[in-house]
């Protein structure tokens, strides 16, 4: 069980924080991953294992000084619960380019603003700690949750890959984003938290 002091909080918000995931959440993030709403929000086709969890768990903190991928688990302070994953991916140190992704894994907290006060904190530092300059991200056209809260931090869409996503028995466009950290800047200007 998570207990604030124990040190694994990286980035603390209003209402939730960015932490470090440990063995111990492999059982929730099972849950989440096996929720509908994860399901009919990501790519995942088969069932996960306690094992792939426990892998996945594992490769969310390597890395060293110079990681392509840096993952944390959303963590909801009210309730001190686990509810999703969050990170920065595909990390070009050159180009000072990387992706993110969320989830939140429990319908009662998706559009409450839980995901965009988490990544408002995460482009926070991908920005003024990692020094990126650009960061992209990808939403189903579908899902307006997702593409309301890239928007209200700061993502401008880019392009859309029509019928890129196969679900519920039809085909989808992927809407394509960047934030800038001028764009970024702009938004935290308007941000107002739920």
């Amino acid at each position: 069980m998570y207990h604030e002091n124990s040190n694994l909080i990286f980035l603390k918000g209003e209402r939730v924080a960015l932490r470090t995931l440990i063995e111990d959440d492999a059982s929730t993030l099972l849950e989440i991953v096996h929720s509908d709403l994860a399901r009919f929000n990501t790519l995942q086709l088969t069932p996960k294992t306690i094992d792939d969890e426990i892998a996945f768990i594992r490769s969310s903190r390597s890395g060293g000084k110079f990681p392509t991928n840096l993952v944390f688990g959303i963590h909801y302070l009210k309730e001190d619960r686990l509810i999703g994953t969050m990170g920065v991916g595909k990390i070009d140190w050159v180009s000072r380019t990387a992706t993110t992704g969320s989830l939140i894994g429990y319908e009662e907290l998706v559009g409450v603003g839980l995901g965009s006060e988490a990544k408002m904190m995460l482009l926070d530092y991908a920005f003024n700690t990692l020094n990126l300059r650009l960061i992209y991200s990808e939403a189903w056209a579908f899902n307006g949750r997702s593409n309301g809260s890239l928007k209200k931090c700061g993502y401008q869409e880019l392009f859309r890959l029509k019928g890129k996503v196969f679900k519920a028995g039809e085909y989808h466009d992927a809407v394509v984003y960047e934030c800038t950290r001028e764009s970024f800047e702009e938004a935290r200007k308007n941000y107002v938290t739920k």
